[in-house]
């Protein structure tokens, strides 16, 4: 009878312990993930909590990993969990020397020390062109920084300048030093005029434009 009665109580213990496992190990599909290469300069990674109500679930933090083969990885980034945001991102500028499959996942540790990991989110950036790649925001208004955003493969100088729409020279940058990868750099509008500007980037065999409109 004191036999039936222990076997009850450890098949009770081991049953309450597996679902404790099977809800723990349930956390790692609770994150969702994404990448997404952004104008051929840098990898987006995207991640939400998708955590059922009935399931309590308390995060630390987080870290994002990469893989070129999607067994080994390398940790990027941590950030903290927290309760007022929904949705994380991480921009990734990969210095990729050739087009070649990425892999990321989030590392999820919560209050109590548990490691688990989300699913792996695989994407390809293609080995961009240097130039401008982007310029924020757009359209702007005076007396404000504007970004430009370039994507550098090589260490030769850049230059830039920004000219109205009667193609007289209102800014001037040359002999810029490349980073390699994405690179922003900042230029104070000042007191233009409203209207439409172009700016034009110029490197060794490269010259190009983008339109911009002042208000």
């Amino acid at each position: 009878m004191r036999h039936n009665y222990v076997t009850t109580l450890l098949t009770l213990f081991f049953l309450i312990l597996s679902q404790f496992a099977i809800g723990k190990g349930m956390k790692a599909e609770l994150v969702e993930v994404q990448a997404r290469p952004i104008e051929g300069a840098f990898i987006e990674i995207n991640w939400v909590n998708i955590i059922p109500p009935h399931l309590e679930v308390e995060y630390s933090y987080y870290e994002i990993e990469r893989s070129l083969n999607g067994l080994s990885f390398s940790t990027l980034a941590t950030l903290s969990h927290s309760d007022a945001v929904d949705e994380y991102r991480y921009e990734d500028s990969f210095n990729l020397k050739e087009n070649v499959d990425i892999y990321y996942r989030i590392k999820v540790v919560d209050t109590d020390g548990l490691i688990t990991f989300s699913h792996l989110a695989v994407t390809q950036i293609e080995f961009a062109r240097e130039g401008l790649k982007n310029v924020y925001p757009n359209p702007i208004s005076s007396m404000t920084d504007m970004n430009l955003t370039f994507f550098n493969v090589s260490d030769t100088p850049y230059g830039i300048k920004v000219v109205d729409y009667m193609g007289r020279i209102v800014f001037r940058a040359s002999d810029l030093q490349p980073t390699f990868g994405k690179q922003t750099v900042s230029v104070p509008i000042g007191n233009w005029m409203p209207g439409i500007y172009t700016i034009l980037y110029h490197t060794e065999g490269i010259r190009e434009g983008k339109k911009i409109l002042i208000y």
